[in-house]
């Protein structure tokens, strides 16, 4: 017995996403839609009010431009969700959540995912298994889709006081439920997501207080390397969070720029750090002959 819930502003993705639930999941449910076209409520507090309503003790917090092509797959998650040590369950997340800024994707090599993301009309699958699991264990989960009970939820509600917008809500609920259970991304159910997230000046902003706040506790690995592979890694991450936020020209010019004397400081030389600084400059060039910024 699952209840879902969803926050809409599209009826007729709401529709479809019911119609969906209704084929495939195979268990008995109850369907909490809230209509969010008026009250614009965030999305924190849109899952704690409508859990709160909740009267299954399986709680699935989903998109509503998502659809689910297993068969009966609520008995699956159910099965698992018995698990004690079971926190929250996703298709998508990283098995670790390093200290420097990032979404719940820290490196490549963290990723493990099992779904079908749409992306300009063409279905790209998307599948990160290395270790072949039917549940891979992870820190940080990816908000299309979480499972949990409604225990799990009562003991971690979602940050509504430092969270009021769409962004960094699930990887706070899933790192926060990390520290006393067990994460997963499920591989034997096929689900299909026809977005994608965007970086935005919204999600540099959540993202910079959500790393405020969780300085204390980062990194946290399922597997935790050597103090030796933790200094590289987040060295890459570091990294890798400069470049996105060029590539997607957002961000307080006045903090890349802090950002990129912190790192030159801590990593001097090094062919990245000068390949960094080169795009640096360019970007740097492209944004005063454009207008965008003032020398």
């Amino acid at each position: 017995m699952i209840s879902i819930i969803t926050c809409s502003i599209n009826p007729e993705y709401q529709s479809q996403l019911k119609e969906n639930i209704e084929r495939t999941i195979g268990v008995p449910f109850e369907y909490i839609p809230f209509d969010n076209r008026e009250l614009k409520y965030g999305i924190t507090r849109v899952y704690n009010i409508c859990a709160e309503k909740a009267i299954y003790p399986n709680l699935c917090f989903i998109h509503e431009d998502v659809k689910i092509n297993t068969p009966e797959w609520g008995k699956i998650i159910i099965d698992k969700l018995k698990e004690d040590n079971t926190g929250v369950i996703g298709f998508a997340g990283g098995t670790a959540k390093l200290k420097p800024c990032s979404g719940w994707v820290s490196l490549p090599q963290f990723i493990r995912q099992h779904l079908i993301q749409h992306v300009d009309g063409e279905k790209i699958p998307v599948d990160e298994n290395p270790d072949k699991e039917d549940f891979s264990q992870v820190i940080c989960i990816d908000g299309c889709c979480l499972f949990s009970t409604k225990k799990v939820w009562k003991e971690n509600k979602f940050d509504e006081e430092n969270i009021k917008g769409f962004h960094i809500y699930d990887l706070d609920f899933s790192l926060r439920i990390s520290q006393s259970k067990s994460n997963y991304v499920c591989n034997l159910i096929d689900l299909e997501h026809y977005s994608v997230g965007n970086f935005s000046k919204e999600w540099f902003d959540d993202t910079i207080s959500f790393h405020n706040r969780w300085s204390d506790v980062l990194p946290v690995y399922v597997n935790t390397p050597t103090l030796k592979k933790q200094k590289s890694q987040e060295r890459i991450s570091e990294r890798f969070f400069i470049a996105t936020l060029m590539d997607n020209k957002i961000g307080d010019w006045g903090y890349i720029r802090k950002l990129m004397i912190n790192y030159f400081i801590k990593h001097p030389i090094s062919k990245k750090t000068f390949i960094l600084i080169r795009q640096y400059y360019d970007y740097k060039r492209k944004w005063i002959e454009h207008g965008i910024m003032q020398k």
